[in-house]
């Protein structure tokens, strides 16, 4: 479940936020756009500080076809996702930075 889109059909995505941040922290005057195991581990950091997973389990009553019903025991994982704007204070971007992440986002949107 994606954390404040419960009752909703859409699936949310961040993954212009995530590009966005990762070029601003890794890509202004390094080499982030070529792929190895430095950039992955960079962009694999970003990614974890911009995805929040809780875990918890709890118990459903199932009511089958016929009628009856049965407990089942099932896992909840909740998702919350991060903007670019609430990593600016979690990565310390200075306003330049802050400026070209909401510019590449909104590029990546726009095409």
């Amino acid at each position: 479940m994606y954390v404040g889109h419960e009752d909703t059909d859409i699936v949310p995505t961040n993954y212009y936020d995530i590009l966005a941040v990762y070029m601003v922290k890794h890509g202004m005057g390094e080499a982030a756009t070529v792929i190895n195991d430095t950039t992955k581990g960079w962009i694999g950091t970003v990614v974890d500080d911009m995805c929040d997973y809780t875990i918890s389990d709890g118990t459903e009553v199932i009511v089958n076809e016929d009628g009856t019903e049965v407990s089942q025991t099932v896992l909840y994982v909740n998702v919350e996702l991060k903007s670019y704007e609430d990593m600016i204070s979690a990565y310390g971007l200075n306003e330049e930075q802050v400026k070209i992440a909401g510019q590449i986002k909104n590029d990546l949107m726009s095409n």
